[in-house]
């Protein structure tokens, strides 16, 4: 996947939010924002995976962004993905 154009996996970062919009009550995830290199990056994308496991902390941000989420969901299962239209 890593050869695919647009393509990019980014390792040995930290990552501690989202960036996120807001329109009609709907929230859309527009970013990650994290650090990597000590250095604070946002990496926006149309869609991201979440592979923190147990220790995600995705859905709070989510709610955090004002996102309507059942905790129930998230407990079986959250993901998101990462990927840019071009």
């Amino acid at each position: 996947a890593a050869s695919l154009p647009g393509v990019e996996f980014v390792t040995e970062a930290f990552v501690d939010g989202l960036d996120t919009t807001t329109e009609n009550g709907v929230v859309t995830v527009t970013g990650v924002r994290g650090k990597k290199d000590g250095e604070d990056v946002v990496w926006f994308a149309d869609s991201f995976v979440d592979a923190q496991g147990r220790t995600t902390q995705g859905a709070d941000w989510l709610r955090d962004a004002g996102a309507d989420i059942a905790t129930a969901t998230i407990q079986r299962a959250f993901s998101v993905a990462v990927s840019r239209r071009r």
